[in-house]
């Protein structure tokens, strides 16, 4: 007999303390004398798609048993999070249509003789997906102009979530996409009770909706998001992890929801006005760029204020810290003409930050920023190939690496020896207009989910292709694993797997949080 979850079976003793109970009768059945078989450690099932189906091989010296399958709907591998009990079948052979939100979750069972009624135990875990649960979820702009997501699963392609969910796509070009590995709320047909789902939120022009990821029921919009009446200039740009909160960028400033899963620390999901950035005692107000980034080093997200030209740091207990001065490079009252282009995360080494930006005179300048200090460490003036680029983007984990499109071509830029080179990515025929760094990289929960791609985004008669490159030291090692392929304009790509943590602070530093 294997059992598992040795410290469960202790809890569960207890709760159910009463089937030992001293009925007077002391000639009592040996646990030795009771075997149970075939049940395996772990099984996988798809909600609303697959029925739980468990036969046990019991063993009996002697004696009738009762049967009790109970699951525990809150079990996330942590004490923080109450443990709540359902029966979900009460003869041998357990038949469970699974309808569960995606998660972990452990089942018991419990065999009790009719005579003495003394009772043993064995447990099993349950891991549940949706067909959400796992794939590239794409962001695109339709050929109509307006915001639709593709998800690309491993054997299929489902098409079109906002529109099968709302019933239309969301109106407006597409801005942004936030992958929150939870978002608590309150449960709509039970206001009592939280939800924590895995989400994603989808920010048009003027427009922002959070998507449930179990079942992509909407969480909240853009009208009752905010706990009291939404700023007047609220015009969405980015909403995503930020540590123990999720943060809202919009353009009228900053706004934060403290909530913390393995720490129990509950939320509504709405949000508050924009934080303030008190300067000497002054309220100076702040205006993000559409370009946010985060980092697992520092805990905290940054940004360019477009109002008062300077860089930001928002921590992960909501407070707004400026940059400072003190580097050969200002980090504050930067040129007036100065148009951020790109902001762009990079862990390899230490934290750090590549923007760029574009003068009156189209001349580009690269700003190298050390996010610990809270300093420009190093201004560049781009020139040759990628002076021209057309879009940008960078290595975020193998190398301090800038990529640029110029020409329809992919050109990669050393940001420490200033040297550039072609990739030689052939299969392209076709415009690009999308580059990045997707990765998922944390081998102790889910290596066999994990990569570290480039992707490039084509597009073509209205159609697009998302070619995905094994990369070495930021540079493809070859063709492309795998292409992902689809309807519309691609504009993000996120990636979603069930092994992912179900704590955004935790699953936060293997994963690309931003608003590229």
């Amino acid at each position: 007999m294997k059992i598992r979850y040795i410290f469960s079976v202790i809890i569960i003793s207890f709760l159910y303390a009463s089937c030992y109970d001293d009925k007077g009768n002391y000639d009592y059945v040996d646990f030795t004398d009771v075997i149970i078989k075939d049940i395996e450690d772990s099984y996988n099932a798809v909600s609303f798609q697959d029925t739980l189906r468990i036969t046990p091989d019991i063993e009996l010296d002697h004696g009738q048993f009762e049967y009790l399958w109970m699951i525990n709907e809150a079990y996330v591998g942590t004490q923080y999070i109450e443990i709540k009990w359902d029966t979900i079948g009460k003869e041998k052979t357990l038949v469970y249509p699974v309808s569960l939100p995606n998660g972990n979750y452990e089942i018991t069972l419990k065999a009790t003789d009719s005579e003495t009624e003394y009772s043993v135990f064995y447990n099993t875990q349950l891991i549940v997906k949706t067909e959400f649960s796992l794939g590239f979820y794409v962001l695109k702009e339709t050929e109509d102009g307006l915001t639709e997501v593709d998800l690309h699963t491993p054997d299929k392609v489902l098409e079109n979530l906002i529109t099968k969910s709302l019933g239309n796509a969301m109106n407006g070009k597409p801005k942004s996409m936030g992958l929150m590995f939870s978002y608590c709320h309150l449960d709509p047909e039970n206001p009592d009770e939280y939800l924590w789902p895995r989400a994603l939120s989808v920010c048009t022009e003027n427009d922002i909706k959070i998507f449930n990821l179990n079942n992509w029921n909407t969480i909240l919009t853009h009208e009752d998001m905010y706990y009291g009446e939404r700023p007047a200039n609220d015009k969405p740009l980015y909403l995503g992890p930020n540590g123990f909160s999720i943060a809202y960028f919009s353009t009228a400033g900053i706004c934060y929801n403290y909530q913390l899963k393995t720490q129990g620390l509950a939320s509504v999901g709405k949000y508050g006005l924009p934080v303030v950035v008190m300067e000497n005692g002054v309220d100076i107000k702040c205006k993000p760029s559409e370009h946010v980034i985060y980092s697992d080093k520092t805990f905290g997200s940054f940004l360019y204020d477009e109002l008062n030209r300077r860089f930001l740091g928002f921590t992960a207990n909501y407070a707004i810290s400026t940059f400072k001065d003190d580097g050969e490079f200002p980090a504050n009252n930067l040129p007036e003409d100065y148009k951020l282009l790109y902001l762009g995360y990079n862990s390899f080494g230490s934290a750090s930050a590549y923007a760029i930006f574009a003068d009156g005179h189209q001349k580009k300048y690269l700003y190298h920023l050390d996010l610990s200090k809270r300093i420009v460490k190093d201004k560049q003036t781009l020139e040759g190939r990628l002076a021209d680029a057309v879009l940008y983007a960078n290595n975020e984990t193998q190398a301090n690496v800038v990529y640029g499109v110029v020409d329809n071509e992919v050109w990669m830029y050393s940001v420490e020896s200033g040297e550039e080179q072609r990739l030689n990515l052939n299969e392209l025929d076709r415009e690009i207009t999308y580059v990045s760094n997707r990765h998922w990289t944390n081998d102790a929960i889910d290596s066999q989910n994990n990569f570290n791609y480039l992707a490039v985004g084509t597009h073509k008669d209205g159609k697009y292709r998302i070619y995905l490159y094994n990369t070495i030291g930021g540079k493809p090692t070859g063709g492309s694993v795998r292409i992902l392929k689809g309807e519309g304009k691609v504009v993000k790509v996120h990636f979603n797997s069930p092994g992912m943590p179900e704590d955004n602070a935790k699953a936060q530093g293997g994963y690309p949080i931003s608003s590229n």
